[in-house]
């Protein structure tokens, strides 16, 4: 147990200073003591000896070995794989060459002010947020470890400006017919054998499963004969093909799909590769299919027959994922309501929604009578339009003797 008490000393000045010692014994049964300016610095010094942390000044741990140990944390809570290895990757690359040698006490604000500088300046605004967020995670971890007393990243915000945030727009009707038929829709209306390409890209068109969802999904998960026909996503394959549960709560959900889409599954169930295995979409060992080899066999080249690419670069117009935004755009059109794409989306929250496609809610014959309600206000209901009236003109035909033998009105076209 840890003891507070006051000492003073007079100084050859003549001057009396006074300071508040903690006095201790540690675990090698070694009386220590410590000097502080106030009775608040002291007795938060005497709680975290009391609590079994280790002493501030008997801790020299640097940023690096915090990040270190706080990725060890996260995996060993049973985060997904590709949490932690992004934080590895970000630390190792960017976080470890700017603060990885700075000891975690010494940090301060201002340090993590400058560190957002330094991120922008080499890194794009979305990747510079997530590496801060990265650090402002290991900042806290530090704080939880007892290692420092505050966390300096406290209120520091890292938010993109709203011109910098990408806008999700609905894609033409014909591009997506386009992506369709690069993946052979004609001929397979016209009987030929479903691929697994164009199958799983319908579903995604039409149920807006994420790839990892779509990947995961079992056979058994498809009913065929409810009315409508549901899919039920309870598990998903991540990007090393390890089946595990869906992203969050709101991941587990039932989602309806069409006649046609459910026409094509049943065609599609007995053709699939590896007919031993439960999924849907398994490769031809069973396992789930591989999604980097999907983007190079299938989508890219798809990408590339549909001419959806952009010009010059061979980049592909469209990442596999913004097949489910299509889907989002197709509900809204539909003017289904912000909680009900929640659920089919499987977002957290009704707020993600909103934040994500809200700009797409649009009621256009309610904006016509707006927008000429307004022009009735301003103007006045007596003012003239602003466009006059086509004019009138009178055609007439004569003949060599300069009499007319007919005459009649038309419009400038």
């Amino acid at each position: 147990m840890a003891m507070i008490y006051k000492v003073s000393w007079k100084r050859k000045s003549g001057e009396i200073s006074q300071r508040w010692c903690v006095e201790w014994t540690n675990e090698k049964r070694e009386k220590r003591r410590k000097l502080f300016a106030s009775a608040l610095d002291a007795k938060r010094h005497r709680r975290l000896i009391e609590s079994g942390g280790a002493p501030f000044e008997e801790t020299q741990i640097s940023f690096a070995k915090a990040a270190e140990d706080f990725i060890e944390s996260r995996r060993n809570l049973g985060r997904e794989r590709s949490t932690y290895d992004m934080y590895e990757r970000q630390v190792r690359m960017h976080l470890g060459p700017l603060i990885g040698a700075r000891e975690v006490r010494s940090l301060r604000r201002a340090d993590f002010v400058k560190l957002q500088e330094d991120l922008v300046a080499k890194l794009s605004r979305s990747l510079a947020r997530s590496v801060f967020m990265t650090a402002k995670s290991v900042m806290a971890h530090v704080v939880r470890r007892e290692w420092r007393e505050g966390d300096p990243t406290t209120g520091l915000r890292f938010e993109l400006s709203s011109r910098e945030k990408t806008r999700i727009d609905a894609p033409r009707k014909s591009d997506i017919q386009a992506l369709l038929d690069a993946l052979g829709g004609n001929e397979i209306a016209a009987g030929a054998a479903p691929t697994r390409g164009y199958v799983f890209v319908r579903l995604a068109l039409g149920s807006g499963l994420r790839a990892s969802e779509l990947r995961g999904l079992r056979v058994t998960d498809v009913d065929l004969e409810a009315i409508p026909p549901t899919v039920k996503v309870a598990q998903r394959a991540d990007q090393w093909c390890q089946i595990g549960p869906p992203k969050s709560r709101n991941g587990r959900r039932t989602v309806p799909i069409g006649p046609d889409l459910a026409m094509l599954l049943r065609r599609w169930i007995p053709l699939r590769s590896g007919p031993a295995s439960p999924l849907l979409f398994p490769a031809e060992s069973g396992r789930p299919m591989d999604m980097s080899n999907f983007h190079i066999r299938t989508w890219r080249p798809a990408m590339r027959k549909a001419g959806l690419e952009d010009g010059g670069t061979g980049k592909a117009r469209w990442t596999f994922h913004f097949l489910r935004h299509i889907y989002a755009s197709q509900l809204i059109e539909m003017k289904l309501n912000p909680k009900q794409i929640q659920m089919r989306l499987g977002h957290g929250s009704v707020q993600m929604t909103l934040d994500t496609y809200g700009h797409l809610w649009r009621d256009t014959d309610k904006e016509i009578l707006e927008v000429a309600e307004f022009e009735r206000r301003i103007l006045g209901v007596n003012m003239p339009p602003i466009l006059p009236e086509p004019p009138v003109l009178t055609l007439s035909v004569s003949d060599n003797s300069g009499s007319v033998v007919k005459s009649g009105e038309g419009s400038n076209d």
